[in-house]
């Protein structure tokens, strides 16, 4: 059991629970209070994406090829969604040594999914000014912090959902 206060200007908010409980709090407070602060871009880029792997069913575990997502994403989620999930299985794999950069071009976005590559473009665009992905060198995408806590806040949920 942990206790945390945070503040930050006028905004004050406290919890009680488990430590995983108590990050993902902390993490939302910043976004939700300070989404430009410094510290929760921090505290988000070391973020573990392991959540992605409590999608039983929808994922499996490969040995040659690392986490891989089962279906099709874009029958279950909007084009951008699932493009965000294509990008974060791609830095989870990374992280587990299962790919070389935790970047995604879009070529490789476009042979997961079914969309046309002008579609895909179009919505990484908005992606990007939204601040969800970032363009680690031209033609390759990465999660943003915000992309990540998006991912699994809102996305990861209406993948649990739909397997139902």
């Amino acid at each position: 059991m942990v206790k945390v206060v945070l503040e930050c200007g006028d905004h004050r908010a406290e919890f009680e629970g488990s430590v995983d409980e108590a990050i993902k709090f902390t993490l939302k407070f910043f976004f939700e209070v300070c989404e430009k602060c410094r510290l929760a871009s921090e505290l988000l880029a070391t973020k573990d994406l392991s959540f992605l792997l409590d999608l039983k069913g929808l994922v499996r575990v490969s040995k040659d090829e690392g986490v891989v997502f089962l279906g099709d994403a874009e029958k279950l989620l909007p084009l951008k969604e699932a493009i965000l999930l294509v990008i974060g299985l791609n830095m989870l794999n990374y992280r587990l040594n299962y790919s070389k950069s935790p970047g995604v071009k879009l070529s490789e976005i476009s042979e997961k999914l079914t969309s046309p590559q002008k579609s895909i473009s179009a919505r990484l665009t908005e992606l990007h000014r939204a601040g969800l992905v970032k363009k680690a060198k031209r033609g390759v995408y990465e999660l943003t912090t915000k992309g990540v806590f998006y991912l699994e806040s809102k996305v990861v949920p209406k993948l649990k959902k739909a397997r139902k």
